[in-house]
Formats: C-alpha cells, structure tokens, sequence
C-alpha cells in the first residue's frame, strides 16, 4: 500500500481575519503625554525619611534572623551579612519609592 496514513485529515480552513477598528488618536500619539504625567505623580511619592526608617527596619529584621541562626545552629554564618545587605537595600528602594538615583 503506497498510502500515507496522514493523509485522511482534511485541511482546516483558515479563519477569516476581520480588519480591526482604528483609533480616531493613534495611542502612541497619547503616550508621551501620559508617560511624563505618571513620572510627575510617581516623582511626588518618592519620601527619603520612609526609606531610611523601611532600612533601618530592613537591617533591624536581617539581624534578628541572623542571630536567630547563629544561637540555632551556634556557628556564625559570616556571608548572612551579604543577605541583610541585600534587604536592607531592598527596603530603602521600597519605602522611598524612587524611581531613580539623585542627581543632586
């Protein structure tokens, strides 16, 4: 037999593609406008004072862990430091709400 087993499955016929309806204002005609708008609001949210009590927090936590882990275990775990570092960070990039670094 010179048949090809996939041969019985019938070709599905492509859907039919309706146009889409096109914007009276192309959207990114909008976005420059929206974007500096959301930058101006985000700008005003940013708080320096929160973000240095959110690290103190931050390195207050990171502490605690690392000492819970040092009486647990009775062995000090030296690059656990690196880890409150990090969350310190964290927290300070958090509570401040910055969007970038001063320039100032």
């Amino acid at each position: 037999m010179d048949t090809n087993p996939y041969e019985h499955s019938a070709a599905k016929p492509a859907p039919a593609v309706t146009p889409a309806a096109t914007p009276a204002t192309p959207p990114a005609a909008k976005a420059p406008v929206a974007v500096a708008a959301l930058r101006a609001r985000l700008e005003g949210q940013q708080n320096l004072l929160l973000g240095l009590l959110g690290g103190l927090g931050g390195a207050v936590v990171g502490a605690g862990v690392w000492a819970a882990v040092t009486v647990a275990t009775k062995y000090e775990i030296g690059w656990m430091a690196v880890g409150v570092g990090f969350l310190v960070g964290i927290a300070i990039r958090n509570w401040t709400k910055a969007l970038r670094p001063s320039t100032a």
